[in-house]
């Protein structure tokens, strides 16, 4: 079967599939009234998150802002921000600073590390101070508003309507609560006292990042250029590794996010959380931050709003006197699994949609200019 195409009539918000670089997902979204976004669509308020780029101070600046349908602002460099998910509706977005007393002079020239994932597990021996019995976790927010973690001891970060944050002495009090008699600290009871939802399971994909930066390094395998010989990155001549005495910044990424098969919630909660451990930092100081998750909605040529926001937030940091680098996972097979090229006539794709799954699945086409004779069959 195939059909002619036609553009999506537009919703109450206006968005036209004709206007150059439009957001798919909310010319979509806008035409079918927002019937796949929560579970009673668009908002009593008529309003919706977006992200947008705004010139601030001769300076490209990207914030998350919530419009309402009518309001006339001009949305034209914009992308939907509202979750795909049937179960919860989004919170409000904003910078989140970290609590007071967090940043101090004494970090210029230590190394601060941010990892934007899921699960922390800020009481493992990999991530214990010199103590051994405190953590190197300098700041941990959890954006799951639903999540019960750090009801004791945590706060929402100030200015963010969503999620809850906790910082070092916070994490420490845990620890403390779960240390035996003898000295030691049972890392499982600390998490469970804090009420990560994250560290349930016994892996979470955050603990495997960070095992990668601080745990101990296992010389052996195919990483090994000889048996018993470090990989070089593991051996700096006998001198200690800027890992070694660097502080963790940790975003806890909620399921709306997750879950969200449009990718259409990421944006905003990257923007926010890298914010949040760039808040961490003083001037003079190196930060470099992890991105495990990715966004199939783009082109991935560094034209999307949320790879022009990553640039834009190096920009500012380098202006306030910090070097910010950031680490953007390639994908492993998920990429591959969310991406296809057909060069060829006649060629397929095929979308499994997983039992029982409640979010819908959405297949976006980017046809070349080139292609006036091309047909796409269903």
């Amino acid at each position: 079967m195939a059909w002619t195409w036609k553009a999506l009539p537009a919703g109450a918000f206006g968005r036209r599939a004709t206007v150059a670089g439009a957001d798919p997902m909310w010319v979509w979204a806008d035409a079918t009234g927002y019937r796949d976004h929560g579970p009673d669509g668009l908002p009593a308020d008529g309003a919706v998150w977006c992200v947008a780029e705004r010139a601030v101070g001769g300076h490209p600046q990207f914030t998350a802002e919530r419009h309402a349908a009518g309001s006339g602002a001009d949305l034209a460099l914009a992308e939907l921000a509202l979750p795909v998910v049937p179960e919860r509706m989004p919170a409000p977005a904003a910078a989140a600073p970290p609590p007071a007393g967090a940043v101090t002079p004494s970090m210029v020239g230590k190394v601060l590390v941010g990892v934007i994932d899921s699960g922390c597990p800020f009481a493992a021996l990999m991530l214990r101070d010199a103590s051994r019995r405190g953590t190197r976790v300098l700041g941990l927010w959890d954006q799951d508003d639903d999540a019960p973690a750090f009801a004791t001891g945590g706060f929402r970060p100030p200015g963010v309507g969503y999620g809850r944050a906790i910082g070092r002495d916070g994490l420490n009090r845990f620890m403390q609560q779960a240390m035996s008699p003898s000295g030691r600290v049972d890392a499982e009871r600390a998490h469970q006292l804090a009420g990560s939802r994250g560290l349930r399971k016994a892996l979470s994909h955050g603990a495997a990042v960070l095992s990668q930066l601080f745990a101990p390094a296992l010389h052996g395998g195919a990483l090994q250029p000889r048996p018993g010989v470090p990989p070089a990155w593991d051996d700096l001549n006998g001198q200690p590794l800027p890992i070694d005495d660097a502080d963790l910044v940790f975003v806890d990424l909620p399921q709306n996010g997750l879950q969200d098969s449009s990718c259409a919630a990421l944006a905003r909660y990257l923007i926010d959380g890298l914010r949040y451990i760039v808040a961490h930092a003083v001037a003079g100081q190196r930060v470099v931050v992890n991105i495990s998750s990715g966004s199939s909605r783009t082109g991935h040529d560094g034209s999307s709003l949320i790879e022009r926001a990553l640039a834009a937030a190096v920009d500012e940091a380098h202006r306030a006197g910090i070097t910010l680098q950031l680490v953007l996972s390639i994908g492993n097979s998920n990429n591959e699994q969310r991406h296809a090229a057909l060069r060829d006539h006649g060629r397929s794709l095929e979308l499994f949609v997983p039992p029982g799954c409640e979010s819908p699945q959405y297949v976006t086409v980017r046809w070349p200019r080139s292609a006036v004779q091309a047909q796409l069959a269903i």
